[in-house]
C-alpha cells in the first residue's frame, strides 16, 4: 500500500506544479499491474488509492 500512496503523492505533486506530462515508475509490480490490467483482481485496500490516482491522472495531457 505504501507504494500506491507514493505514486499518489507524486501525482499530486505534479498537479500542484502544473505539470502536463508525467512518467510513473515503480518497482511495485502489484501497483503497476493494477493500472495495466484493472480487470484483474488486486488488493481491495488499494482500490480507493488507485481510484484517486486515476482521477488525478486525468488532469495530465500525457501519463505513462
Amino acid at each position: 500500500m505504501a507504494e500506491a500512496l507514493a505514486v499518489l503523492e507524486g501525482c499530486l505533486l505534479a498537479t500542484s506544479l502544473h505539470e502536463q506530462e508525467v512518467v510513473i515508475e515503480s518497482d511495485a509490480q502489484g501497483v503497476i499491474w493494477s493500472f495495466i490490467s484493472p480487470s484483474l483482481s488486486c488488493d481491495w485496500e488499494l482500490l480507493p488509492i488507485l481510484s484517486r490516482i486515476l482521477e488525478v491522472g486525468r488532469s495530465f495531457q500525457s501519463c505513462s
